[in-house]
């Protein structure tokens, strides 16, 4: 579970600073976070650094992700993404650009990560619910908006 703390409340949202130490599974604690904080709708981007990763490109005329797993450690130049309710269960769908020691850049839909230095997130929900549901077209979980 990352350390965190809320920067602001107002009636139209609420804001958060996560930390998450080296070795966490950050998709889990961001979900383990969002789940005992109550929050179904949320904003999420950040910065930091990832010792492993899995991430995927979607191929439309396949109707299915593409996975690489990388196992060297990654500087996350970006991370951006949002939190929704998928099937009744909670659904983090993240997406992040990483840098590695040659300066290359990678990118794709974050499906595992293990952190390295730390990860900073900044994430604002909002007090609604929205819902994510199968798309016939793409076969994709589409926001239900």
């Amino acid at each position: 579970m990352p350390t965190f703390t809320r920067l602001d409340t107002a009636p139209d949202r609420q804001t958060y600073i996560l930390r998450f130490a080296k070795g966490e599974n950050l998709l889990a604690g961001l979900l383990d976070f969002v789940d005992q904080n109550h929050i179904t709708t949320a904003d999420v981007s950040g910065i930091g650094a990832l010792l492993e990763a899995k991430i995927g490109y979607y191929d439309l005329d396949a109707r299915q992700y593409r996975f690489q797993t990388f196992t060297r450690p990654m500087e996350v130049l970006s991370l951006k993404g949002n939190i929704s309710m998928l099937d009744g269960q909670l659904s983090a769908h993240l997406h992040v650009t990483l840098g590695d020691d040659q300066y290359r850049a990678i990118g794709g839909h974050l499906a595992e990560a293990t952190v390295g230095g730390t990860i900073e997130l900044f994430l604002t929900a909002y007090p609604v619910v929205i819902n994510r549901k199968k798309d016939a077209e793409t076969g994709l979980n589409l926001l239900d908006i």
